[in-house]
């Protein structure tokens, strides 16, 4: 509400924020760690707004932690990439 982007979990640095092998089950199981331990949809100590991941495969994985945690569709957050992921045919 004050325009602060505030990271609850603390992790900022590279080695805590990067996913191995850029796998979106690893995403997803960091996403669903950090929500259950900082961001609960029912009403945890903070409301998590949005997810900003660095490709689609890894919004993929965000959904699926966000899914999994059942949050609902009006406290669910803006999940956004950098990178497209093209399939290939």
């Amino acid at each position: 509400d004050e325009g602060r982007l505030i990271c609850a979990s603390g992790e900022t640095k590279f080695e805590q924020v990067s996913t191995e092998k850029w796998n979106f089950e690893n995403a997803a199981k960091r996403l669903d760690r950090i929500i259950n331990q900082y961001y609960l949809p029912e009403g945890g100590k903070h409301k998590l707004d949005a997810v900003y991941c660095s490709s689609d495969g890894l919004a993929k994985g965000a959904i699926l932690a966000c899914d999994n945690n059942r949050f609902p569709i009006d406290r669910f957050p803006v999940i956004t990439s950098r990178y497209v992921d093209f399939e290939k045919s």
